[in-house]
């Protein structure tokens, strides 16, 4: 969709289509990659490709693999830098940028002027805010910046650390090959890789947090890790972003799983669909009241 949206004047899908702004080729080489996915044989190759990566991961030695694993997050980092976003000042991305530039001005108007403003009056993503405004007064204050090429910055080095943290879990990790395949996959190429690509917005960080925050749910199903971790990296998403709080069924599912151990399968069966129902109903009462 992102790839045949390039091609329309216009459409911009929230102002994080990057390949609208890149020459023709790009946009028509992107088309046939992603077409190639869908043909079988290509797409045992990549399946192959990923098995065999999984495989190297797991037989170097540790010495070695933090070698690896820094110097690919170096790696990336420098790529999305390099590569970063022509359309992170469109949209909310404008509005962030210019509170920022009109805080390193002396504006006293905007929440972003002090780390106690934002927590005090910040209330959709105080931590994110706060994430930014220390990487705006480390690029003004250090290297005499803008206070967008801080967040640019810090977003881009927030991917490397992404794809190092990815590589640790694929090596670490006890769970299944499969498994670690499928992390790998959807870590790797996900839609949601493109945020690390220096784009101005507020769920970058929340992305990242709540990739995390699906990981340890999986190895908390499958008995590797306790709650602790689930419940900790949802609190620290919810505060991140007030968006993250639509995962609370599902933690609250864990938690249920956690305290029956699995073993009382017909509530488990009736959790998720009343979940799914509550959750639904709690969004349009939100829709209904914000509309009015």
């Amino acid at each position: 969709m992102v790839a045949v949206a390039s091609f329309l004047p216009g459409v911009r899908l929230w102002g994080i289509n990057h390949l609208a702004f890149y020459p023709v080729v790009v946009r028509v080489t992107a088309l046939v990659l992603v077409g190639l996915c869908f043909v079988p044989w290509c797409a045992r190759s990549i399946h192959t490709a990923l098995r065999a990566l999984v495989a190297l991961l797991e037989r170097v030695s540790i010495s070695n693999f933090r070698t690896i694993a820094i110097a690919t997050a170096v790696v990336c980092a420098s790529l999305f830098f390099f590569f970063r976003s022509s359309t992170n000042l469109l949209g909310d991305g404008q509005l962030i940028a210019r509170s920022f530039e009109a805080a390193a001005m002396g504006n006293t108007d905007v929440i972003m002027r002090s780390a106690g403003a934002i927590v005090s009056e910040e209330h959709i993503a105080p931590g994110v805010s706060l994430l930014y405004y220390v990487s705006a007064k480390w690029a003004t204050g250090v290297f005499g910046s803008s206070a967008v090429n801080g967040i640019r910055v810090f977003n881009c080095l927030l991917g490397g650390l992404f794809v190092f943290l990815l590589l640790l879990l694929v090596r670490r990790a006890r769970i299944s090959h499969d498994q670690k395949l499928w992390l790998l996959g959807i870590g790797l190429f996900g839609a949601a890789t493109q945020l690390y690509f220096g784009y101005v917005e507020n769920y970058t960080p929340l992305v990242f947090t709540l990739f995390l925050y699906v990981v340890s749910c999986l190895l908390l199903l499958h008995r590797r890790i306790g709650i602790f971790w689930p419940i900790f990296l949802f609190v620290v998403s919810g505060y991140l972003h007030v968006q993250a709080w639509v995962f609370a069924p599902s933690l609250f599912f864990l938690v249920v799983w956690r305290v029956t151990k699995g073993r009382h399968r017909l509530v488990l069966r009736i959790v998720p669909p009343v979940l799914i129902l509550l959750t639904i109903a709690g969004v349009a009462a939100g829709y209904s009241v914000g509309a009015k």
